[in-house]
């Protein structure tokens, strides 16, 4: 039984985490959907009535911890170097973030405000919107009189409120790193032990946004536990179908949604490294565009076809998303990201114009949603 270590090696850059990260992206959609959109009859979620205690929105984000947990922790035990590390994750994080905001703030928002434009600009929740969001201090959820009468009203982006939570999470892994605890898996399981059972336990001592947080934390500890300790862990399926099977078992016990959450995180790294290969990088990688941008056009068209049912929402938001996506990935992400192979320098046109192909190939390992 090959261990994930055996497949890194052999497979490397020949994973599926950008086609996961677009099945976890567009799983968010599908769990949106519901919640945003009247309720249709005979149309429902099928995670939440499959698995009762979460749903298709809380299974894509998980994926995408256990991901960013994975690849983040690998980015940095290749880098070391703190100032490589941040330059990396401030150029995946923030222009297709500030890019979206000021969309939100500048078109968007004066577009769908019930507002005058004059006092829509004058408003000074406006700004508030695009300086919190995009600073990841906190998140704010409206803008002044956008979506008021929507039947989820005033939320102009919900996806937004993982994003401060994993910027942290980056903080504590640099911080984890600097110390050297990335050093020494012994010590690492340690404290990774140590610091999940305080979460589980006490999640209000720590910044992450209540419990939905604090199981975000869990699966980004999942995902860099699994990088640190992947020569343990074997790839098999045979030994996620026990997983499955033993879940089915506790289905409806206190034990359920750890033993769930336990089996998404072996999961996906069985279907990035275990399962046959099916690239997608050729295309790029466009699932973080299709997170950040999925709920506001989800609201936007609810605002305009009001009778919308969820699963037309779902396929029409999640083609408009995946749209928006590319762009911002062919755009902005891939521009900018190539940016962080250069040394520190004022910017000129040919640095903006950097090769598309490079920047995808040296940072198709390192993105996280």
């Amino acid at each position: 039984m090959a261990s994930l270590q055996v497949a890194l090696d052999a497979r490397g850059r020949a994973n599926n985490f950008t086609l996961l990260r677009l099945v976890a992206a567009l799983a968010v959609v599908y769990g949106h959907s519901f919640e945003i959109a009247r309720p249709a009859p005979g149309q429902t979620d099928l995670i939440a009535l499959t698995l009762r205690e979460t749903w298709a929105g809380e299974i894509g984000v998980w994926i995408f911890f256990v991901i960013s947990g994975f690849l983040v922790t690998k980015s940095w035990t290749e880098r070391q170097d703190i100032v490589a590390f941040t330059k990396a994750r401030a150029l995946r994080f923030f222009p297709a973030l500030l890019t979206m905001l000021a969309l939100l703030v500048l078109v968007l928002g004066p577009v769908f405000s019930a507002l005058p434009w004059t006092a829509y600009f004058r408003a000074p929740g406006t700004y508030g919107f695009l300086v919190w969001n995009g600073s990841l201090v906190k998140t704010v959820y409206v803008l002044p009189g956008v979506f008021e009468t929507n039947p989820y009203p005033a939320i102009v982006n919900k996806s937004l409120w993982t994003l401060p939570l994993e910027a942290r999470l980056y903080i504590l892994l640099a911080a984890a790193g600097l110390i050297g605890l990335l050093r020494g898996r012994a010590a690492f399981n340690a404290a990774t032990l140590a610091l999940g059972a305080l979460i589980a336990a006490e999640p209000q001592w720590f910044p992450l946004n209540g419990v939905s947080g604090a199981s975000l934390a869990l699966m980004f500890l999942a995902g860099s536990a699994g990088f640190v300790n992947r020569d343990l862990i074997p790839l098999s399926a045979g030994v996620l179908a026990a997983g499955i099977a033993l879940g089915a078992l506790l289905m409806g016990t206190p034990l359920f949604r750890p033993a769930l959450a336990g089996i998404v995180a072996y999961a996906t790294l069985w279907l990035a490294y275990g399962a046959p290969s099916r690239p997608i990088d050729h295309w790029g990688d466009a699932s973080y565009g299709v997170y950040i941008y999925a709920y506001p056009i989800q609201q936007a068209l609810v605002a305009i076809v009001p009778e919308i049912t969820p699963l037309s929402l779902f396929g029409l938001a999640g083609a408009l998303s995946v749209g928006f996506g590319a762009a911002s990935w062919h755009w902005i992400e891939v521009p900018c990201l190539a940016l962080k192979h250069r040394p520190i320098k004022p910017l000129s046109g040919a640095d903006l114009a950097a090769p598309a192909a490079e920047a995808i190939w040296h940072s198709r390992d390192s993105r996280s949603p």
